[in-house]
């Protein structure tokens, strides 16, 4: 059985709740501030699209076969990102959700089935964490990072050292 229509309907399920949780936060927790410490669901939010678009990046970059973009420290980055975006309104966050989401399906759409069920290689698993680091190795390392990522999403699970939550439920 393909998998693409799995994934799809698994991205459409999350991409539900993220909207259900958005429809439901009353005003003064859309207009929250956070802090690097403890992050507001818009900051959450904006996380989300922006890694959502990093992976379109990464994906994209192993279509055509070129080096894909290296982040660095995803600690430091996390934190640069909730300063640069940290005081974007309600709308415009809510706006770059919806247009990650829909880049990220289009980018779906064009992985192959083989390629979504290729075998990661012995030595993907790089981060020694017990989740693949996307797009360091090989092509099949990068979907399975993208497949993997949308399926540990759960409620509860933090960032090491911080008390940012990702409150959405892709089960």
């Amino acid at each position: 059985m393909p998998i693409k229509p799995k994934i799809l309907n698994l991205m459409e399920r999350a991409y539900d709740e993220e909207h259900a949780l958005v429809s439901r936060l009353p005003e003064n927790e859309r207009s929250a501030t956070g802090t690097l410490e403890k992050w507001t669901a818009k900051d959450t939010l904006s996380h989300l699209s922006i890694w959502k678009e990093r992976f379109v990046q990464r994906i994209t970059a192993e279509q055509r076969d070129e080096p894909s973009p290296d982040y660095g420290n995803y600690l430091e980055l996390n934190d640069e990102d909730f300063v640069k975006y940290r005081d974007r309104s309600w709308p415009v966050t809510v706006e770059h959700l919806e247009r990650s989401y829909t880049e990220l399906v289009a980018c779906v759409q064009t992985i192959s089935e083989e390629d979504l069920l290729a075998t990661p290689q012995e030595g993907e698993n790089a981060s020694g964490t017990g989740y693949w680091v996307p797009g360091t190795h090989t092509r099949s390392h990068t979907f399975h990072s993208f497949i993997l990522t949308l399926a540990i999403h759960h409620p509860g699970k933090q960032n090491p050292g911080r008390s940012c939550c990702f409150p959405f439920s892709v089960r």
